[in-house]
């Protein structure tokens, strides 16, 4: 491999000085410009930058001799160049106007530094024996984290606040009429959550054969949304014969035995169709954590995603940790923290403890398998429940709902046809 000639890191010494006498003319500079320590290049500079941040946060006057006081008492006055380089610094800039501009400068060329040395550390894991699914990720993520805004949390003022919460109420009033967020394509459902919500975590959870799956890709089918949908457990086959059961209502156990009329096949034909132009995502493999966070982030980047559905999360393998509940609290934690990052809708689907069935009694939050963490991160909790009395009808329990309440609402399960239906809806013919 040919040699990289060394060159000095990118730089601006003049850009950091200036800076800098810009905060000694004028110290509001540090309140308004958005900048950090470790965006300067040379250390003196970061020396000088630390002790006038700690002067300004004290509330203390910010001249030479206090500058030069706060780096004596931290004995690093001799790092910062003495008191002939603050001289040197404070005659440099003879207008805070400009700071700001100093600091974009001070900004792309330590974005530049990162980036090299992101760089050359993915070049050097190139060469090791690691995975190198996990080296494209781990390295992708570095990159994405160098940011050119600053290091610094921004402050939100409540004035900000109040305006987007007014100009949203006003929206609101304007389409009253409609859910604010993406549909569950069930009435009962959107009028207690009022769609789903974008950074939200919503948890369904049901025993085994209540209907969780079929709900799961039930409100992906109805979104009309891009989706992704992981699917751990169930095949592409599988899948594949429950939509089109479901599209084209028509009982699922025909299909899987090839008792298919002349008259289902125009049904089958358009729901084949309707299906394929919906845009949705799959994977079938049963993934770890980490391949599942990043197939997410691939989906919504560069799919345009805006819901994703996970058929069950208790089946998400976490590597290198071995307790149940921490694993648990670890997949709960990731998908909520994509449900923020990416302001989209996260719907998991989770299994229930057997006590339900044992006691005979409705579920309960607590019921949720190694339910800690996941009543903690969810915002939305839908338990479903199947009353012996009715085989048709689930109870759809809403045990937690951020900003929406509780409540209990009753859906049709139409099970042959894998479709879950608003009881008003039940009488229908199928095709």
């Amino acid at each position: 491999m040919a040699e990289i000639p060394f060159k000095l890191p990118p730089q601006n010494t003049e850009a950091e000085q200036s800076f800098l006498g810009a905060v000694l003319l004028d110290n509001t500079v540090l309140k308004r410009v958005n900048l950090s320590a470790e965006a300067f290049y040379k250390p003196c500079h970061k020396a000088i930058f630390e002790a006038l941040h700690v002067l300004y946060q004290a509330g203390e006057p910010i001249d030479i001799i206090t500058l030069s006081d706060a780096l004596k008492t931290t004995n690093k006055l001799d790092l910062a160049g003495g008191m002939q380089y603050l001289t040197q610094i404070a005659i440099t800039c003879s207008s805070a106007v400009n700071a700001a501009y100093y600091a974009g400068i001070i900004r792309e060329k330590s974005a530049r530094r990162n980036f090299i040395k992101a760089c050359g550390e993915g070049i050097e894991a190139a060469y090791a024996e690691d995975d190198i699914t996990d080296l494209l990720h781990t390295h992708k993520s570095r990159v994405q984290q160098i940011s050119l805004t600053g290091d610094q949390v921004e402050d939100v003022h409540i004035k900000e606040v109040v305006i987007e919460t007014f100009k949203f109420l006003e929206w609101r009033h304007e389409h009253r009429d409609k859910i604010s967020g993406i549909t569950s394509g069930i009435k009962e459902m959107d009028d207690i959550t009022d769609g789903w919500q974008n950074g939200n975590l919503i948890i369904i959870g049901g025993r085994p054969s209540q209907g969780k799956s079929v709900m799961g890709m039930n409100l992906v089918r109805n979104s009309g949304v891009p989706c992704g949908a992981f699917h751990l457990e169930m095949s592409d086959k599988e899948i594949g014969l429950r939509e089109i059961a479901g599209a084209a209502q028509i009982e699922l156990k025909k299909l899987q035995k090839g008792f298919i009329g002349k008259g289902d096949w125009h049904h089958l034909s358009e729901a084949a169709g309707n299906l394929a132009g919906k845009e949705i995502y799959f994977t079938f493999k049963t993934l770890d954590l980490t391949s599942i966070e990043r197939k997410a982030v691939d989906w919504v980047e560069n799919r345009g995603v805006k819901l994703l559905m996970i058929d069950y999360l208790q089946l998400a393998r976490v590597k290198g940790i071995s307790n149940r509940e921490q694993q648990i609290a670890e997949v709960t934690r990731t998908l909520k923290g994509i449900a923020k990052a990416y302001n989209i809708p996260v719907i998991a689907l989770s299994q229930l403890n057997r006590s339900t069935e044992k006691e005979k009694r409705r579920p309960n939050m607590s019921d949720l398998r190694e339910s800690g963490a996941i009543e903690n991160d969810a915002d939305v909790i839908i338990l479903l429940h199947r009353p012996k009395e009715d085989e048709n009808i689930t109870e759809a329990i809403v045990c937690k709902g951020r900003n929406v309440g509780s409540g209990l609402e009753r859906l049709y399960f139409d099970k042959p046809r894998s479709t879950f239906r608003s009881l008003d809806d039940r009488q229908e013919e199928a095709f």
